[in-house]
């Protein structure tokens, strides 16, 4: 939640308006911290990680190891055991299954 705060600010984003625009109200979120500013040292830390984190996103290196996971376990299920209501691309996207 911390990161969520810090990142909202260095954007000039109010986290409490952009949570309410998701439909979490903002004391669900807030409720539990303490009322007052935020520790130097924790808000250093939370800078220090989004820096070292931040970065330009290229998808096509994303490795998505779960999708492999899903497709790995549905390619070892009996096909019978496949409905069309719940049927998978196993080759991946842009392929039909």
């Amino acid at each position: 939640m911390y990161s969520l705060i810090v990142t909202a600010k260095m954007n000039d984003v109010d986290p409490q308006a952009w949570l309410a625009d998701r439909g979490h109200p903002a004391e669900d979120a807030f409720g539990e911290l303490p009322a007052g500013k935020a520790d130097n040292e924790m808000l250093d830390l939370a800078l220090h990680i989004i820096e070292k984190k931040a970065g330009r996103f290229d998808p096509e290196k994303f490795d998505d190891r779960y999708d492999a996971a899903v497709r790995g376990e549905a390619r070892r299920q009996p096909e019978s055991d496949r409905t069309a209501s719940h049927s998978l691309n196993l080759d991946g996207p842009g392929t039909t299954g």
